[in-house]
């Protein structure tokens, strides 16, 4: 009498192996899906940490920018023309939506030597949201006569540019300073007293614009997903006459 040896048939060869490829797929997918996680939470970390870094960056620059005299047209003219002495200008030009100064911290040269002009601008991006793109500019007299004289509107943007906030609902700056003084008209008096910038007990008043003076203080409002952060960088501005040779 013959005796069959027991195995696996043909077809239970084949189910084993279907199982077996539905148990791999099964792993791979859920190790795929578990790296993307990752990939994903990381992007988002390294997103909040440039956007840290550049709130960093622009606290120490604008808490350390130079009180810079715009050197005069006057030096290149007769000595006759000399003697005629115009007031001088102080290099600060700030806006809602735009901000330059002079500092010694410069971004591109690594915290190195020499004062950059700084250059922040509120940028309208393809998405329909806004960007806070930085540019800097090493200073020289011409530089600072000829960018004092153009208007901020004018501000060329094309050049090579870093993006440090991006895909933002709103960003602003604003300029502590004093108030100016006010009229003899009692309307225009109560007005101004009403004024929601103006800090109670003091002389001092957030403004949306300022030129050729440094203010006391400078505030950065982004917007973001729904969720709203200030910074305030205030101002200890040190004297440097390297423009304009004096």
């Amino acid at each position: 009498m013959i005796k069959h040896k027991k195995g696996f048939t043909l077809f239970e060869l084949l189910i084993a192996l279907f199982i077996g490829t539905i148990l791999i797929m099964s792993g791979a997918y859920a190790i795929r899906t578990g790296l993307f996680s990752m990939e994903r939470e990381e992007a988002w970390f390294n997103d909040t940490t440039k956007e840290k870094a550049a709130f960093d960056f622009f606290w120490q620059q604008a808490s350390s920018l130079r009180n810079q005299k715009i050197p005069s047209k006057d030096t290149l003219l007769t000595e006759e023309n000399k003697t005629t002495k115009k007031k001088k200008t102080i290099y600060f030009s700030g806006g809602k939506d735009f901000l330059s100064f002079v500092s010694p911290l410069s971004l591109k040269k690594h915290y190195g030597q020499g004062l950059i002009i700084a250059n922040y601008k509120v940028k309208l991006n393809d998405n329909g949201l806004w960007d806070l793109i930085y540019m800097e500019t090493r200073v020289t007299p011409a530089i600072l006569i000829k960018l004092a004289e153009e208007s901020e509107s004018t501000s060329n943007t094309d050049k090579d540019y870093t993006i440090f906030l991006k895909d933002c609902d709103v960003i602003s700056f604003a300029y502590l300073d004093t108030v100016e003084e006010e009229t003899d008209n009692e309307e225009e008096v109560h007005v101004a007293t009403l004024d929601a910038d103006v800090i109670e007990g003091t002389d001092l008043k957030w403004k949306e614009k300022i030129a050729q003076k440094i203010p006391q203080a400078i505030k950065l409002s982004v917007t973001k997903n729904g969720k709203t952060q200030e910074i305030i960088s205030p101002i200890m501005a040190t004297y440097s006459f390297l423009a304009s040779g004096q």
